[in-house]
């Protein structure tokens, strides 16, 4: 297989992974508000849905950016 071929698979892999984490830290910031900030959901929703969710939104943003390079659209000059 050419490089061409794999890099929007990986590219298409990243984005797959950052939705479902950015849908997995969501799911758990809803359970704390939807449990009405009780004290075992803070500790799903706060100290582990929103790093997820970043994490989520970190890893589409380094997929945007690696796509951006791989079809050239940010050049190096």
């Amino acid at each position: 297989m050419s490089n061409e071929t794999t890099k929007p698979k990986e590219i298409d892999k990243l984005v797959r992974t950052s939705v479902i984490f950015t849908m997995a830290g969501m799911l758990l910031v809803l359970l704390f508000l939807l449990a009405g900030f009780q004290a075992w959901s803070v500790g799903l929703g706060v100290f582990l849905g929103m790093p997820v969710m970043l994490a989520g939104v970190g890893l589409y943003i380094f997929a945007v950016i690696r796509d951006l390079r791989f079809r050239k659209v940010l050049e190096d000059d």
